[in-house]
């Protein structure tokens, strides 16, 4: 907000190249989102996945394996969602493991809906 006011330009491009959390997970093919999730604490994405629309969510669950994507709907239903700073902080960690992998050439950048 502080970039959009002194410069909208810049703010736009920023905007742009900075993929939020929920636009990785609807990008990447089932694979790569498997081995993102295997990086991640399970209980800590199944939170952060309570406060996400329905389509990550969904796209989650469906790349998963049946007991993977059981225990993370388990840990939704009974652990409830982050307070708000605590999300952002736990988004941003999930973004840095993507880009972590991307680095690595463990996983391709997705080409779906970003």
């Amino acid at each position: 907000a502080d970039i959009e006011r002194k410069d909208f330009n810049a703010a736009l491009s920023l905007r742009d190249k900075a993929k939020s959390m929920e636009a990785i997970v609807l990008s990447l093919k089932n694979t790569d989102l498997q081995k993102l999730v295997r990086q991640l604490d399970l209980s800590v994405y199944a939170r952060v996945l309570n406060s996400t629309p329905r389509d990550v969510q969904t796209k989650t669950l469906d790349a998963l394996s049946e007991g993977v994507a059981e225990r993370i709907k388990e840990e939704m239903q009974f652990a409830g969602a982050f307070p708000a700073e605590r999300l952002k902080r736990e988004k941003r960690n999930v973004v840095e493991v993507y880009k972590k992998l991307l680095e690595a050439g463990e996983i391709q950048e997705g080409e779906g809906e970003i």
